[in-house]
């Protein structure tokens, strides 16, 4: 997926330079290194863990990112990683309370040619992730 001139896809990254296309220079005089920057191993992942394919869900409302991490072995999940679009220099999530061991957040995904809504609960203790749309659990 595309957000702001950054291809997210699995645990990489590239950077698409628009002030290079924007510039007058032809097209046909720059390289690919020059037109794309590469980010490798965005999240520090153990040996033995993987970041699910066709991450990361994107919650557009907050502009954060989030990453399901699976385990190797077991293919279970093992953590849930939550993290700012990379042109973001803050994280944007709201403080647990103390009686609280959850937060939730709305994700907009696309499944065909509509737009559905997820609303995602993540239990930090108890290493859980609902998911809840129109249509149920």
């Amino acid at each position: 997926m595309v957000v702001n001139g950054h291809i997210y896809f699995n645990n990489e990254v590239i950077k698409i330079r628009y002030d290079l296309l924007n510039n007058q220079k032809r097209l046909q005089d720059y390289r690919e290194a020059q037109l794309f920057d590469y980010c490798t191993d965005v999240l520090q992942l153990d040996k033995d863990e993987f970041a699910e394919t066709d991450m990361p869900v994107v919650e557009n409302l907050s502009q954060r990112l989030i990453y399901i991490i699976k385990n190797r072995v077991t293919l279970g999940v093992k953590r849930v990683v939550i993290m700012p679009f990379l042109h973001i220099r803050s994280i944007l999530m709201r403080a647990l309370r103390p009686s609280q061991e959850y937060f939730s957040t709305i994700v907009e995904r696309k499944s065909g040619n509509n737009y559905i809504k997820e609303y995602l609960t993540v239990n930090i203790t108890e290493h859980k992730v609902n998911a809840f749309n129109q249509k149920g659990f």
